[in-house]
């Protein structure tokens, strides 16, 4: 069976050697489960109206951290 013609591709050796790495340091990288701090609901009420945040903010400990699951239907921070 021949390797798959994707294997090739750059985007797909970064993302293989970073589980990879994750495997290493005794993470999993797909847990079972996680606990969830809000329900959907909860975090769409309280951030009615709030303007979306960027990265600098988050790392800096300025906005709210949840973790909720789901999909994301449609997001576009431009445009």
């Amino acid at each position: 069976m021949s390797t798959p013609e994707y294997h090739q591709h750059e985007e797909f050796q970064n993302r293989s050697r970073k589980l990879a790495e994750m495997k290493a340091l005794g993470i999993d990288p797909y847990p079972p489960k996680y606990l969830a701090t809000r329900k959907a609901a909860e975090l769409t009420a309280e951030m009615e109206g709030q303007e979306v945040g960027h990265s600098e903010d988050a790392s800096q400990g300025n906005k709210l951290h949840a973790c909720i699951s789901g999909r994301i239907v449609l997001f576009r921070a431009m445009g």
